[in-house]
């Protein structure tokens, strides 16, 4: 008889688990039980068949959480018979008691001896236990600022302590501030920073600085470790372990004291030179959408949100566009099914405080598990591992049908979500990323089901071209049976129909036309129509009509929109041009040689259907894209010659783009006109800054450290001003305000920012420094929010400086910022948004103009509440 294996699943499969299998250990046990834990799972997977019908992950998930719950359990008995035992070790030595005197005597005398305001810091925050935000408010400062002045004390008392005493952190003093249950070390054994846990079972009994020795030894070890590079707990038992350090380009997070208070954990012992383990603990804490904790939430981690890659207006076009033009759009195409939050492993559950811990090697993003809706949610795996906050509702669903007015179904409706305001939260919500769901669509016989929408907050909307649009507002509980009726508009005149022709008056089959978003393709006699629903559809006055086929040169008519404000115009002849030009050149570097590989493209074209130029409209369906950014498609690359062509040109002059991949930098041609050969573009003598170097300052001077620099190429322009950049090697500014980056391109290229309490920026090289001598120079960052009564008609609001001039009002996010100069408001509230310190006044604007202005005073660390 032939053994057989009931596990199912391909070596390939296990290895594609296994790495992830060990994540999630590591996040329930320590040290060696890792490996035991997961070798177990495998073999519970190979004795006992996985279900088929859920996924392998969530199997396996579940098989290694019972296993380690068993081992806990297994531990927890064997720890009550042996304290069960008689112990003679309780007391502490004398010898330790004196050392723990002497050590009480020095720490007090060094920090008395601190220079302020770093005293005060420290005494306010481990002396007293006020919170930095507290501090802040008792010092007149930021709480930025008061989270560098603790950091910076906690350094100051352990050079001190250094300097009167090198072996302090080996001594037995710090042993007894071990908990009773500790793991036995023996009384001498070398102890480092970060390798005593702590426990809030010490019981020391003695004077108040007795109390602050305490919490500035918690202080020493929690700052050890900035929250970037805090590793996940594996110590062992009666083995102590060294703190790894941070990376040389790495500042420590100011924020790094506070990080660890609520949960000392112990370094990870230094892992195998092949198998790094950079797997991170991140903590944070789940609230509601007007930020009180809830509890009893799963957390699961995702590679991407719910609906990324779909927005309203993406969905607008993808429904507007017919089935036979989306071929010339994939990036219009419906987007991937977002996460299956039920086959992901369920990582923590939030406390009763709504605090939770995940632990990941990978970036992702934090979400509530089934049951609930995330409205917020926290990038894991981006640097920051502490206070992430995850905003979620209870989730309802709402299921029914679409009829029209005769009770006919609606298929194809367009069913947009849109998430509710947080204009109650009281807090920032910059390191999180809102969630906005992907629109859905009712089915051949009108139905529809929505499921993941918060409790009682924002709404769902119905959109169907030629129909009036109804809203209902989300409800406090599922609802099912849900009949939803759609009025037609009765007069959808405004059109424009007529024949398209080639320059011998020939009519042309399968020729695309367009105007605004809709696009159609003419019949095999040349004909085309265009019909909008109403009025209120119709393309603005600045749209383009354009005509585009293959081998011809693209057609554009500007403003072609203001034509049709007087109505439908009927009979409309379209003349296409001559066949489509070309330019040929060749491409050198500044020696003369030829560069080969190198992309040719069009620098810097208007688009006139979603993200389509003339020239593109005019490609052949099968042609290649060349994928870098939103996507280059009109493009060449030269061959060992550096020769390149490139076609399907209109008769005007064009900029090139030439894009190298080494050294990784670009430059712009001059105007050339299309038709012609021979052309010669040769790149600069000097492509690239090989070093960069300087400072980040306030405006009074003062340096700044944390801010992020992140160089970025730009490979594409997005009308006109917007750049898409790709990006390059970046650092972070040290406590100094001291940075450094290199092989920064000349040409094309700016150095991003942004940072806790700065208001995010874009930096170019100034020209009149030194290269080693930059200067970036910020703005310190404010918080706002807007309640408007809704009966004032508010549509949105400006903020302006003392001299009277708009500023950008932003919403910031880890992965950008999204900055308007007028922000809308949605039944009078904004939610809590992003400005800089100049902000002296608020205008709110209704439909018809200005509505009131307001002065404004904000204060750093606070969210101002604007009512009117």
């Amino acid at each position: 008889m032939t053994a057989t294996n009931p596990f199912q699943a391909s070596p390939a499969e296990l290895l594609a688990h296994d790495r992830w299998l060990r994540a999630l250990a590591r996040s329930l046990v320590h040290g060696t039980n890792v490996d035991d834990l997961v070798q177990d799972t495998w073999l519970a997977a190979a004795v006992c068949r996985p279900d088929t019908r859920r996924p392998l992950r969530s199997w396996l998930a579940t098989v290694l959480r019972r296993l380690a719950a068993r081992g806990h359990r297994g531990a927890a008995r064997r720890r009550e018979r042996e304290l069960g035992a008689p112990r003679g070790g309780d007391v502490p030595s004398t010898a330790a008691t004196v050392a723990l005197l002497d050590l009480q005597r020095r720490v007090s005398a060094a920090v008395s001896a601190m220079a302020e305001p770093y005293r005060t810091s420290v005494l306010l925050r481990f002396f007293h236990g006020l919170d930095h935000a507290e501090i802040a408010a008792r010092s007149g400062v930021n709480e930025v600022a008061a989270r560098k002045r603790v950091a910076r004390g906690l350094e100051m008392l352990r050079a001190e302590l250094q300097r009167t005493d090198s072996g302090w952190q080996r001594s037995p003093a710090m042993l007894a501030l071990a908990a009773p249950t500790a793991p036995p070390t023996a009384p001498w054994s070398p102890l480092l920073p970060g390798a005593v846990l702590m426990s809030n079972t010490v019981k020391i009994v003695g004077a108040a600085a007795l109390v602050t020795i305490v919490a500035i030894g918690i202080g020493w070890w929690s700052a050890e470790l900035p929250p970037q590079v805090q590793p996940v707990a594996t110590a062992q038992p009666g083995v102590a372990t060294a703190a790894p350090a941070a990376p040389p380009e790495a500042p420590v997070d100011p924020a790094g004291s506070a990080g660890l208070e609520r949960e000392q954990v112990a370094a990870a012992p230094a892992a195998p030179a092949h198998a790094p383990s950079t797997v991170m603990r991140h903590r944070g804490r789940v609230l509601d959408p007007r930020g009180r904790p809830l509890a009893g939430v799963p957390i699961v981690v995702a590679d991407r949100l719910p609906g990324s890659g779909s927005d309203a207006s993406t969905e607008r076009l993808r429904d507007r566009v017919p089935a036979d033009v989306r071929q010339l759009t994939p990036e219009l195409q419906p987007p991937g099914e977002g996460p299956d939050l039920a086959a992901l492993p369920v990582l923590d559950e939030s406390a009763a405080d709504g605090s939770f811990a995940v632990a990941s090697d990978r970036y992702g993003y934090t979400l509530a598990g089934p049951g609930w809706a995330t409205l917020r949610s926290p990038p894991v795996g981006s640097g920051r591992v502490d206070d992430l906050l995850l905003v979620a509702a209870p989730a309802v669903r709402i299921e029914g049908r679409v009829l029209d007015e005769s009770g006919a179904p609606l298929a194809r409706v367009r069913i947009e979500i849109t998430a509710p305001v947080l204009g109650d939260f009281p807090s920032a919500l910059d390191a999180t990323k809102k969630v906005d769901p992907a629109a859905r669509h009712s089915t051949g016989d009108g139905a529809f089901a929505i499921d993941s929408l918060p409790a009682g907050g924002g709404s769902v909307a119905f959109h169907l071209d030629g129909y009036e649009t109804v809203r209902l507002d989300v409800p406090i509980a599922t609802r099912t049976g849900e009949v939803v009726v759609l009025r037609q508009i009765a007069d959808p005149r405004v059109a424009l129909g007529g024949v398209v022709v080639d320059a011998f008056r020939v009519p042309v089959a399968g020729a695309l036309v367009g105007l605004g978003e809709r696009a159609v393709h003419t019949d095999e006699h040349g004909r085309f129509g265009l019909e909008y629903p109403s009025a209120a559809e119709r393309p603005p006055d600045d749209a383009a009509l354009f005509v585009a086929k293959s081998g011809h040169r693209t057609l554009v008519v500007p403003a072609y929109g203001a034509m049709l404000r007087g109505g439908s115009k009927r009979d409309v002849e379209l003349q296409l041009e001559g066949p489509a030009l070309a330019i040929r050149g060749r491409v050198f570097d500044a020696n003369g040689a030829p560069l080969a590989e190198a992309l040719v493209y069009l620098w810097n074209e208007p688009s006139l259907l979603s993200d389509r130029t003339a020239e593109e409209l005019g490609m052949e369906p099968s042609a290649p894209l060349q994928q870098i950014g939103p996507g280059i498609r009109v493009f060449a690359k030269t061959d060992a010659t550096g020769s390149f062509e490139l076609g399907g040109l209109r008769a005007r002059e064009y900029r090139l783009h030439v894009l190298l991949e080494r050294p990784r930098a670009g430059f712009t041609s001059v105007p050339i006109a299309a038709g012609q050969d021979g052309i010669e573009l040769r790149a600069p003598a000097d492509l690239i800054h090989e070093r960069i170097a300087g400072t980040v300052v306030t405006r009074g001077g003062e340096p700044v450290g944390g801010v992020r620099l992140s160089p970025s190429l730009a490979i594409y322009l997005v009308h006109g001003t917007g750049r898409y950049g790709d990006g390059l090697r970046g650092t972070i500014s040290d406590r100094e305000g001291r940075w450094e980056l290199h092989d920064v391109p000349r040409q094309d290229s700016w150095i991003g920012y942004r940072g806790d309490g700065v208001v995010p920026g874009m930096f170019e090289v100034d020209p009149g420094r030194p290269l080693d001598d930059q200067r970036i120079v910020v703005v310190a960052l404010r918080h706002l929010r807007l309640a408007v009564d809704p009966s004032r008609g508010a549509a949105g609001f400006r903020a302006l400086d003392g001299a009277g001039k708009s500023l950008p009002i932003m919403e910031l996010t880890p992965g950008g910022t999204l900055s308007r100069t007028q922000w809308p408001l949605r039944d009078g509230q904004s939610g809590v948004l992003a400005v800089a310190e100049d902000i002296t006044t608020i205008v709110i604007d209704g439909a018809s103009g200005e509505i009131v202005r307001l002065p404004v005073v904000l204060k750093a660390g606070e969210v101002t509440e604007v009512r009117y």
